[in-house]
């Protein structure tokens, strides 16, 4: 009967985060948009929102010819293209673009409570995961045709299979239960795969660690136990569909062609065409971002020869894609976006100097913006809802800390270590706080979210004992 009664609660929580999302989704259109952005058309903000409905635009034609045999999973390797191309080929509207992206919103809470549920009540749960179900900043992105939604339920399915997966089962369902939750982490770097690769690519050395020091667990202390030969099978179908989903996009072009860079290059690379572009244009705010790509040319980068060569790649592509957001100075004017760039006279010249600053990295990717920047870049939707969404983080965190000292779950360091080192890298390559907010938002509402939950529950724990009582 309770089981009926949840399932019960958990369709109408969807049904109704559904509605609520596609109503607002479409007062963002119709109302919102048009009067906060002027070049927006239709309801398609200018710039990545309107690149990609064109190319959707583009590639129905071809569908329409041809049939299912033109469809591309990446139209000029953007996949919101080729998803809203699908769209368009069915439903010949841009608001069937709004009903999937709320249906994908809806998913992610009902995810995220199951998440929860490892460690919370029900009621608990469903009251941590409204920040995120409300979102009011998100609607208007996600009213857009956009990477975000995706990758906020893929993520969260690859954390909630992840959580399945390293979980004791019992004996009679183990094997079933195990795929099950493979399936569902599958599904989930699928979703990321489509828009957003490389996280795919972040996450797989991450999830190692995480299984491995479980397999450990269970061998120095539960020797009797053999779930640790499913979860090391199981394990490693998931590391090997991480790998495998990793790539596709246009940004494996833009990181790997960090491997050679040279400052100023004729080079055809994607870094070397935005460095020159850069270049040529000669306003004020350009000595930054060439400032930055003159650190990581081949001359001035300095590769630590302890590191394999892949390793030192890596951390060069980071501090290279950290240079390219810089890059976003020379095309604007607005004080709220100039405002919003940390660290610009921070530019690591090697693996080592990259190396020492994650832990600067890691204060910019969990806790930025600052409080001194809260409300300072007004009017602004971004700077009137974000600081209320950080504050939230920071109390949360430290109900984070004493839920853990309390309740002593070590389940719960996966989502919050999964979540502090991904924020932590998105930190490293993202010095501007608007764009480093998008890509860091499923870690960074999985914090916020879980601080809520732990603190419902500690304050209801502290009402059935008041602290002193025997």
């Amino acid at each position: 009967m309770n089981e009926y009664k949840n399932l019960k609660t958990m369709i109408i929580l969807f049904l109704s985060v559904f509605m609520y999302a596609v109503i607002a989704m479409v007062v963002c259109r119709e109302l919102v948009i048009p009067r906060m952005a002027p070049l927006s058309i239709n309801g398609n903000i200018a710039g990545d929102p309107q690149i990609y409905n064109q190319l959707a635009l583009n590639k129905v034609k071809d569908l329409r010819a041809q049939g299912i045999k033109a469809f591309e999973l990446r139209p000029k390797n953007q996949g919101p293209a080729g998803i809203a191309s699908l769209n368009y080929w069915f439903i010949k509207n841009i608001y069937g673009m709004v009903f999937i992206n709320a249906f994908l919103h809806a998913l992610s809470i009902i995810t995220m409570v199951m998440i929860f549920r490892y460690w919370f009540s029900l009621r608990t749960s469903i009251l941590a995961v409204l920040p995120l179900a409300i979102s009011p900043n998100m609607m208007i992105a996600f009213s857009q045709i956009n990477k975000d939604s995706f990758a906020l339920t893929g993520t969260l399915l690859l954390t909630y299979g992840l959580l399945r997966l390293i979980q004791p089962t019992q004996k009679t369902i183990l094997l079933k239960n195990k795929l099950l939750s493979l399936l569902i982490a599958v599904a989930g770097m699928f979703l990321v795969f489509i828009m957003r690769p490389y996280i795919n690519q972040m996450l797989l050395p991450i999830t190692a660690l995480i299984l491995i020091l479980r397999i450990v667990y269970y061998l120095m202390f539960k020797k009797k136990n053999r779930e640790w030969i499913h979860l090391a099978i199981f394990g490693s179908i998931l590391l090997i569909g991480l790998g495998l989903l990793s790539h596709g996009a246009d940004s494996d072009a833009t990181l790997k062609s960090f491997d050679s860079f040279s400052f100023h290059s004729s080079s055809d690379s994607v870094a070397n065409k935005s460095v020159n572009t850069s270049v040529a244009n000669k306003g004020v705010n350009t000595s930054v971002a060439n400032k930055c790509f003159n650190t990581i040319d081949d001359q001035n980068w300095q590769n630590w020869d302890l590191f394999p060569n892949f390793i030192n790649h890596k951390l060069k592509a980071l501090m290279g894609q950290r240079c390219l957001i810089f890059t976003i100075r020379e095309h604007t004017s607005k004080p709220a976006v100039l405002n919003s760039f940390v660290d610009m006279d921070k530019f690591p010249q090697g693996s080592m100097e990259a190396l020492c600053y994650i832990p600067r990295a890691f204060l910019i990717g969990i806790f930025t913006p600052w409080p001194n920047l809260w409300f300072s870049n007004w009017p602004s939707v971004f700077y009137t809802l974000v600081p209320f969404e950080a504050a939230g983080v920071y109390i949360g965190i430290m109900g984070l800390i004493i839920w853990l000292i309390r309740r002593k779950n070590c389940l719960m360091l996966v989502p919050i270590g999964l979540s502090f080192a991904m924020m932590t890298i998105f930190g490293m390559a993202n010095p501007h706080i608007g764009t480093l907010y998008r890509y860091r938002y499923p870690w960074w509402m999985l914090i916020l979210c879980l601080g809520i939950a732990a603190w419902i529950d500690l304050i209801e724990d502290w009402k059935r004992k008041p602290i002193g009582a025997c």
